[in-house]
């Protein structure tokens, strides 16, 4: 039990230590950019932000001008299997109601008119194992952790038969 406490302890010192440093250079950076401000008022501010509790360790990744996009509700979604990098997935797209098909997006209903079927089925068929060429289709069945560990054993018998070992002479 002693150790919880002194971890948490731990914890408390990192935060209040990063909490010092993030006020220390938001008044500097503050008072950079408006330096007619007076320094307590830059301080009155800062100090109401951080009692904010605000996030620092928020990490933002991607482009941040990107649009996020929003998928409906599943009983307004498309009925289609996508391939999705060999995952197989429900088709993302809101269904057109007034098309031939309703239960599809303006994209599969078109596939359907021009082909006749879907290419990888509805989401809630089982997935085709053999395309329209005869080909088998190589689905992903793997969580991302069986997906990392294939890769590493992958990459790891590639070096054990490329790379060469030192010579060792008696």
């Amino acid at each position: 039990m002693q150790t919880m406490n002194m971890s948490y302890s731990t914890l408390m010192d990192i935060q209040s230590i990063l909490q010092s440093l993030l006020r220390n250079d938001l008044c500097k950076m503050v008072h950079k950019r408006s330096p007619n401000t007076p320094f307590s008022e830059i301080l009155k501010h800062v100090d109401k932000y951080i009692a904010g509790d605000p996030p620092l360790f928020e990490i933002q990744s991607g482009n941040p001008n990107k649009r996020i996009k929003q998928i409906p509700p599943d009983e307004e979604r498309c009925c289609a299997r996508t391939w999705n990098h060999n995952q197989g997935t429900r088709c993302t797209q809101r269904r057109k109601r007034d098309s031939e098909c309703p239960e599809y997006c303006g994209t599969h209903n078109r596939e359907l008119t021009k082909r006749g079927y879907l290419k990888f089925h509805r989401y809630d068929e089982p997935r085709p194992e053999i395309n329209a060429e005869g080909s088998r289709i190589p689905w992903y069945d793997t969580t991302p952790m069986e997906s990392l560990q294939i890769i590493l054993d992958y990459h790891g018998a590639y070096l054990k038969t490329h790379l060469k070992r030192p010579k060792v002479t008696p």
